[in-house]
């Protein structure tokens, strides 16, 4: 097995020099060695793959596809040190990738959501207050905002720097007087809260250590819950929703205040961090609202022609 790690922290580096991050791939590849370790194999065989990757029942098939791709893609570049290395056919787990629906947040579903952190007046919940209220009103993605570094944040220019964010792009977000009012307060009261415990990161826990993931999730996920956001709905929200929430609201804002919507696609997909605004039509989920907006934008042009 020493043999298959050497190669594997090998192939790892080798892809990261290409700009891979690979940090989920590295976990699941050795939790995969360490699985053929039990099995008492030295060499990737299919049918202990298709074990590996299979071997809960819950997970999504598109969730075991990934999976057996990763690893699939390790074991081509195991086969030109191991000739004995079993190449899993792609047509063993087939799945076409569907993006999930949005669910998008009605203004009074936004500020439902940040009283239900507000009323408790903990620390851990003003937190979460302007975390996710942040991420409302700027189009950030959830690890851009709960990994914000204190030196990324300007308040005296108004501006948030995201240092190599996915496929290694920087920008900077403009916020808005109001926005920079909130975290100033925030940072007054993390400051009073830690006393002299110090941190890199902007939003931290009460013990001065960065956010865990799993709890941000769990602590929106009780929120929704409390304030009935999404109930009924055929999916549940997500944080990543507060993103589609803010690019259907500039929209929605575009078009009331007469502007040319394909003005403001460029510096939508800047906020959201798009290398081709392409990818920020996904984020313009047709809601009522929108839809009836454009539809008299449309009128109006038709009759001044």
């Amino acid at each position: 097995m020493n043999k298959l790690q050497k190669i594997l922290g090998e192939y790892l580096t080798i892809r990261r020099s290409l700009g891979f991050e690979l940090r989920d791939a590295e976990a699941l590849l050795r939790k995969f060695i360490a699985y053929l370790k039990k099995k008492k194999c030295h060499h990737i065989k299919n049918e202990l793959t298709m074990a590996f990757v299979t071997k809960n029942p819950k997970a999504a098939p598109s969730w075991q596809a990934h999976n057996l791709r990763t690893i699939r893609l390790f074991a081509l570049y195991l086969q030109v040190f191991d000739k004995k290395t079993e190449i899993p056919p792609k047509e063993l787990l087939p799945f076409s990738y569907h993006r999930r629906p949005p669910f998008i947040f009605e203004d009074d579903d936004i500020i439902h959501l940040l009283k239900a952190f507000q009323g408790e007046g903990t620390f851990e919940m003003e937190t979460y207050f302007v975390l996710f209220g942040l991420i409302a009103v700027t189009g950030m993605r959830t690890s851009e905002a709960y990994l914000l570094k204190n030196s990324s944040i300007d308040l005296r220019q108004g501006i948030i720097n995201i240092h190599e964010s996915k496929n290694h792009k920087s920008r900077k977000i403009p916020i808005r007087p109001s926005v920079v009012k909130v975290l100033k307060r925030y940072t007054k009261l993390k400051n009073h809260h830690l006393h002299c415990i110090t941190s890199d990161y902007f939003f931290v826990q009460s013990n001065g250590s960065k956010l865990n993931l799993g709890r941000t999730r769990r602590a929106f996920k009780r929120a929704c819950t409390l304030a009935e956001i999404g109930k009924g709905a055929m999916f549940c929200p997500r944080i990543t929703d507060l993103r589609h929430y803010f690019a259907v609201k500039t929209m929605v804002n575009c078009h009331k205040e007469g502007v040319n919507p394909e003005t403001i696609i460029p510096v939508l997909s800047m906020y959201l961090g798009h290398e081709n605004p392409k990818h920020t039509y996904w984020y313009l989920t047709a809601t009522e609202e929108l839809m009836t907006l454009i539809e008299k934008r449309t009128e109006k042009i038709g009759g001044n022609l």
